[in-house]
């Protein structure tokens, strides 16, 4: 169970964030915020780029290692998901998408934070060698996908009590999608 719950994980990381942080943008004329030029910003995002692709290929590794029947019903919560992040993208507001992106990667970040504690009280996910220290730089990349959600919500809505409901609901889609 616990493998397949991070396969689900992996899965719905991949689709985490609904909408792109250069859809966000208003244009290159974003006063920068936290000392982050539009330059360096527009440099994450080909990062972002790079991960996301990254994560469609664990996934299918991942789906291919667990058999026919467990792939499609991975298949079924990545379409679902899909689904939702396109009709967020077309009926949603910035401060909507915003809100829940960060909230996800808030998320995340809490993900990331524990299995590092974990793995320095001697237990958790990060096993020594190239895939333990591969595993470690992806949490860590996690942290930094939340500090830049965050920043970029903070510059543009500010509002706390929406950041929090919006984190709330990131994360309850999130519980739905593993749930199902």
């Amino acid at each position: 169970l616990a493998a397949h719950i991070q396969a689900i994980q992996a899965l719905i990381k991949e689709r985490g964030t609904p909408v792109g942080i250069e859809e966000l943008l208003p244009s290159d004329a974003v006063v920068p915020f936290s000392g982050i030029s539009v330059a360096e910003l527009r440099e994450f995002i080909g990062q972002e780029a790079q991960h996301f692709q990254n994560h469609r290929r664990i996934n299918e590794i991942i789906k291919g290692q667990l058999g026919p029947d467990t792939a499609a019903k991975l298949q079924a919560i990545e379409d679902r998901l899909d689904a939702d992040y396109r009709r967020f993208n077309t009926s949603k507001s910035r401060r909507f998408n915003l809100a829940y992106a960060e909230g996800f990667e808030a998320m995340t970040c809490a993900m990331g934070l524990t299995s590092i504690a974990e793995a320095e009280a001697g237990r958790g996910s990060i096993s020594p060698g190239p895939w333990g220290q591969l595993w470690a730089w992806h949490l860590a990349e996690e942290m930094e996908h939340r500090t830049v959600a965050f920043d970029l919500y903070e510059h543009l809505e500010g509002s706390y009590p929406y950041r929090v409901a919006g984190s709330l609901r990131a994360q309850a889609h999130f519980q739905r999608a593993i749930d199902r």
